[in-house]
């Protein structure tokens, strides 16, 4: 919270966006992550199992993705 009061009070309400974040840029965007989210919350997994798996839901997104990764991100924003 106190970042916000200090950059409010230096730069003015323009500034209250989220700056950018340091480290490596998102390698995966919004449209990706809503897929994943939708296939997740709306779909049941090919095999008949009870749950999507890290190896089920990248076989449905074609694989080669890195699930184990890139799913706590979508479940978290």
């Amino acid at each position: 919270m106190q970042k916000w009061i200090k950059r409010f009070a230096l730069y003015g309400v323009g500034t209250l966006a989220d700056a950018p974040r340091p480290g490596t840029p998102r390698t995966h965007g919004d449209d990706k992550i809503t897929e994943i989210i939708r296939l997740t919350t709306m779909t049941e997994p090919p095999d008949s199992s009870t749950h999507w798996s890290t190896n089920t839901m990248a076989a449905a997104l074609h694989g080669g993705e890195d699930m184990a990764n890139l799913w706590p991100k979508a479940s978290h924003g």
